[in-house]
């Protein structure tokens, strides 16, 4: 008799474990569009829409075969306000008018202010709706949401560093919102972690910056793991504060960028001498561009052929020294035997006609 009842409540559980797996399904709120916003704000979610009719066939396709499929209603019910909206009852028709509602079923994926981030017409299988929910879920999404966890205070590093990245991609000033991620971070995880290198590469341009600083006492360590992404980004680094050091008439700044770069950067006085002919171009000193130019080029293996071509260029557009002129016609060469094109002939032609080499000129 023990054994029969074991065995019955085996079976019974059973029963009801497939009963229940078998009723997986997307749980859609029951309430109407402005209280699914209201709860998507409050939970930083996105909103799905399920926009359809009673009489739409594919609509009901969706229902049996989509939304009651377990992996998209464990995505859906984890990851967003799920909504349906008949649009042809209650506040549907309005819903209709303003999202240009004209077929079903329209799949629509909302932020809380009721901006669309993705839509989508027609019937969509399990694999093609998760694809289009994830891509909707993505960050870059989000900016509304982060905007807002910001202004309420929020120290969430992921909040922070989400919403500083994405301001960065679209040229809006990340510089708070940068600092208040940094804030968070130790000067160990700033190494450590491989999250904070994507940060320093997006995020740091100050030369000062307690990041900036770390990452040139531990350059070898992160020379080591991230290898010329380290001399990339330091130099773009030292680039902005050479420019910003002629904005601001901070001649010490600019120093400070060629000591750094002589320092760190092991290319024997390359970058320096780089910085040094950047300083000149910004200030408009063209004697001196000229000098440090001829210097650079003489001293150093330059293989960017629009490096060479560009210099030379700016030595056609703003200087009138013969002996100048043919340095860059020299660069100009060069830049053409790593890359025969348009823009370096071109460079090429002015020099010779400003050297007033006129058939050489013309052929080219």
């Amino acid at each position: 008799m023990h054994s029969f009842i074991k065995y019955t409540g085996f079976i019974l559980g059973m029963f009801i474990f497939v009963l229940t797996a078998q009723a997986t399904e997307i749980n859609f709120i029951q309430g109407e569009f402005e209280q699914a916003k209201a709860l998507a704000k409050k939970e930083r979610k996105l909103i799905f829409v399920d926009a359809y009719a009673v009489w739409c066939g594919p609509c009901k396709m969706m229902d049996r075969n989509t939304f009651s499929n377990d992996k998209v209603a464990d995505f859906f019910n984890k990851n967003f306000i799920n909504l349906k909206i008949d649009v042809e009852s209650g506040e549907g028709p309005k819903f209709a008018a303003n999202y240009q509602v004209n077929a079903m079923p329209t799949l629509l994926f909302l932020d809380y202010n009721g901006k669309v981030v993705l839509r989508k017409l027609g019937y969509r299988g399990p694999s093609e709706l998760m694809k289009e929910a994830q891509k909707a879920n993505s960050p870059e999404n989000f900016e509304d949401y982060y905007s807002l966890a910001v202004e309420e205070g929020s120290n969430d590093p992921a909040i922070l560093l989400n919403y500083a990245l994405i301001q960065a991609e679209k040229k809006e000033d990340f510089s708070a919102s940068a600092q208040k991620y940094f804030e968070t971070q130790s000067e160990k995880a700033l190494l450590k972690e491989a999250e904070n290198w994507k940060a320093i590469k997006a995020l740091t341009t100050d030369l000062e910056s307690r990041e900036f600083q770390y990452l040139l006492a531990k350059y070898p360590k992160y020379s080591k793991k991230y290898g010329e992404e380290v001399d990339t980004k330091i130099w773009e680094v030292l680039e902005e504060t050479v420019k910003n050091s002629v904005k601001e008439n901070d001649e010490k700044s600019y120093l400070k960028a060629v000591s750094v770069a002589s320092t760190f950067i092991k290319d024997k006085d390359q970058t320096a001498d780089k910085l040094k002919m950047l300083y000149a171009k910004q200030k408009g000193d063209w004697e001196s561009f000229a000098q440090r130019a001829a210097y650079y080029f003489d001293k150093h293996t330059v293989t960017s052929a629009k490096e060479l071509s560009s210099s030379a260029w700016l030595i056609y557009r703003n200087v009138s020294s013969a002996e100048q002129i043919n340095n860059a016609i020299s660069w100009t060469r060069q830049s053409i035997a790593l890359e025969n094109e348009y823009y370096n002939n071109k460079t090429l032609a002015f020099l010779l006609f400003k050297a007033r080499k006129f058939s050489d000129a013309k052929k080219v």
